[in-house]
């Protein structure tokens, strides 16, 4: 049974915990669906139809996405259609740009606090190539600090590591520097990394580590993209001529997407044309990208929103959500720096 009230507080769109009846309760025939349903795995997918099977409901009104789908779908609508890498080419690309970081052969990195929207590929903070291959070599010696040197040899924790922060922060300058902030217990900002190390917090060992881990895991994600805008530029990788844009993973492409309809939210309406209803269906967690998506589309379009969690992860969910968003930027990736 759903527990939870239709509308938390003024978030933009509602909450659900427990039974996602609601899904299947509302299916009718028609003749263009007008409600979509966004899982993160096939499964999901099959429990809703078996559902509208045994209550002999019709599912015309009803279409399917999992999460990639829909960033690809809204990117593709923006113009600018695009792919997430699988988790092999992503390891070998890590590889690749650590081989570069030590070679010094370094692109400069957009931090993504100096624009209103990062560019796809992660563009430039202004420094020149040669700070910025000082700057990484700094902040992957002290990633190989945290993880183990040679860094090379600990690809495996670096892409492990790197999912789980942007799932958790997006890469979203905003949640980084928040974050930041509740360790060391004071503001941090773009400017806060000058004097971070005065604090007593930022002094602790263990406090230390974890900030330079966010910032070179964060760095590494930007040159990730900063690689594979390069790769498509130079037509590498490429068929009969194309030179299709490749994201990061399947997270970093729901952000690119974000960030579109954020920019243009009549963009949505020609993914979805007929679309009225969007349901997020069959997750243990909102991870940071996926609420962002939700509250642009809630907010800055026509489409009723609707989020369902399950039983035992969806209250400490639903409680910690804030009406007030958690970045004035949605979408955007960036950097985080300190030292």
């Amino acid at each position: 049974m759903d527990t939870s009230p239709p509308r938390t507080r003024s978030l933009p769109f509602s909450v659900h915990v427990g039974s996602a009846e609601a899904i299947w309760n509302d299916a009718s025939r028609a003749a263009d669906p007008a409600h979509l349903v966004v899982t993160p795995v096939d499964l999901h997918q099959r429990n809703v139809e078996e559902r509208l099977r045994e209550a002999d409901r019709p599912k015309s009104s009803l279409t399917f996405r999992r999460i990639r789908g829909l960033a690809e779908d809204l990117v593709g609508a923006a113009g600018r259609p695009a792919s997430p890498l699988d988790r092999v080419d992503r390891l070998a690309l890590i590889r690749e740009v650590i081989d570069a970081a030590e070679s010094g052969d370094v692109d400069d990195v957009d931090d993504g606090n100096d624009r209103e929207h990062a560019d796809d590929a992660g563009g430039t903070d202004g420094t020149d190539d040669a700070d910025d291959a000082d700057d990484a070599n700094a902040v992957y010696g002290r990633l190989a600090a945290v993880i183990g040197d040679p860094v090379e040899s600990h690809v495996e924790t670096l892409e492990r590591t790197r999912s789980e922060l942007e799932l958790v922060t997006g890469f979203d300058p905003d949640r980084m520097y928040g974050f930041a902030s509740r360790l060391v217990d004071e503001d941090a900002g773009p400017g806060w990394k000058e004097d971070a190390g005065d604090t007593d917090a930022a002094r602790d060992p263990a406090v230390t580590d974890t900030l330079a881990l966010l910032a070179g895991v964060s760095r590494l994600h930007a040159d990730l993209r900063t690689q594979l805008d390069a790769e498509r530029r130079d037509g590498r990788g490429t068929r009969r001529g194309e030179r299709p844009a490749r994201a990061v993973s399947e997270t970093s492409l729901l952000a690119r997407a974000t960030r579109a309809v954020a920019a243009d939210p009549t963009v949505w309406g020609d993914a979805y044309p007929s679309i009225e209803r969007l349901s997020i269906a069959g997750t243990s967690m909102l991870t940071a990208p996926l609420e962002d998506c939700c509250r642009v589309v809630g907010g800055r379009t026509d489409v009723d929103v609707h989020v369902h969690l399950r039983p035992a992860s969806g209250p400490a969910i639903r409680d910690r959500l804030d009406p007030e968003p958690p970045t004035e930027r949605p979408g955007t990736q960036g950097v985080f720096r300190w030292r």
